[in-house]
């Protein structure tokens, strides 16, 4: 007897790994955007989330059942979510915002005293 086991019915749907990695993405963002020390924090739990996704797309077994049970279009959106929650807050640290100098900052003329 050959027994088939259900593959997609222990992974993450694919709403849902657009949305955890969409989050961690836009969290990461914002906190590095605010805070870019928080880069060291943020970053390897990205990575290591991603890590995860990307063991089980690429295991050779559960791989293969994934491509054919969920189609290639779920392996291509989670490698984008996992490259979007990635990037942004990479992003995050060049794109912050410049706040205005304050007054003490603010370089004045030697003659104008």
């Amino acid at each position: 007897m050959l027994v088939l086991f259900e593959v997609m019915d222990k992974e993450w749907p694919l709403w849902f790994v657009l949305l955890v990695y969409g989050v961690v993405g836009l969290v990461g963002f914002l906190l590095c955007r605010k805070r870019r020390r928080l880069i060291y924090f943020v970053l390897p739990v990205s990575i290591l989330i991603a890590i995860n996704q990307t063991l089980e797309l690429n295991d050779r077994f559960v791989g293969a059942a994934i491509v054919k049970q969920a189609g290639l279009s779920y392996v291509v959106a989670s490698y984008a979510a996992m490259a979007f929650s990635i990037l942004c807050p990479v992003l995050g640290v060049f794109l912050r915002v410049n706040t205005p100098a304050s007054a003490e900052q603010i370089p004045r003329p030697s003659g104008s005293e």
